[in-house]
């Protein structure tokens, strides 16, 4: 995930509110959190963005203020709204978060867009996501060195649809040779033929 936001998502967003039940603890975050305070210039005192607890009341707040930047932009005629990413970091196993169809997370999925929003959840439970949440993913991110076997048929079954599984696990493995690839998967794509990317690096074509 470092790799995606510090690379190939660098700069797309203005702000990133990371919940994480290691967000301020876990070291592997550091890059990130020193991107954030450095280039978005954003100090964790005055304006914390890191969070190890799932808070309602902080996320809405944060909702509030991003939709109220989105309605300045739209009336001063901005030609972009700033972007705001909020990352929901293996949280699956709270109910709270992301087992209901009627909570912020489910208000997220479904209007962000609309203000300027982002969500990205990750997981290894992707059978566990309420149901909202996956009808409104726009893409997936798939490592494939998921070995949970039910987990894995899961994801596949979800975006096989016009391609079959085997064709599906093809790509998964073809992306594995290289090293922490992932395949890319455009939900809802507007050219069938640009569905699938390896790595974010190239796309790929089911074989007949």
């Amino acid at each position: 995930m470092l790799d995606l936001l510090l690379r190939h998502y660098r700069g797309a967003f203005d702000r990133i509110y990371l919940y994480s039940r290691s967000a301020t603890l876990d070291r592997g975050w550091d890059p990130l959190r020193k991107y954030v305070e450095e280039v978005q210039h954003v100090n964790q005192d005055d304006e914390p963005t890191f969070f190890d607890e799932f808070d309602p009341k902080i996320l809405q707040q944060q909702m509030d203020l991003q939709m109220r930047v989105a309605e300045y932009a739209k009336k001063a005629k901005h030609k972009e709204i700033p972007q705001v990413l909020w990352i929901f970091d293996d949280l699956v196993d709270d109910e709270r978060i992301m087992h209901s169809n009627h909570n912020l997370i489910a208000t997220l999925a479904i209007r962000s867009p609309h203000f300027g929003g982002n969500l990205w959840v990750s997981t290894q439970k992707f059978r566990a996501l309420a149901n909202i949440i996956r009808v409104n993913l726009t893409g997936l991110f798939i490592w494939p060195a998921l070995s949970n076997r039910l987990e894995r048929k899961a994801i596949i079954e979800e975006i096989s649809g016009r391609y079959s599984p085997e064709q599906v696990e093809e790509m998964l493995q073809h992306v594995s040779q290289r090293p922490f690839g992932f395949l890319f998967v455009d939900v809802k794509p507007k050219d069938p033929e640009r569905m699938f990317q390896d790595s974010l690096v190239q796309y790929l074509r089911p074989s007949d």
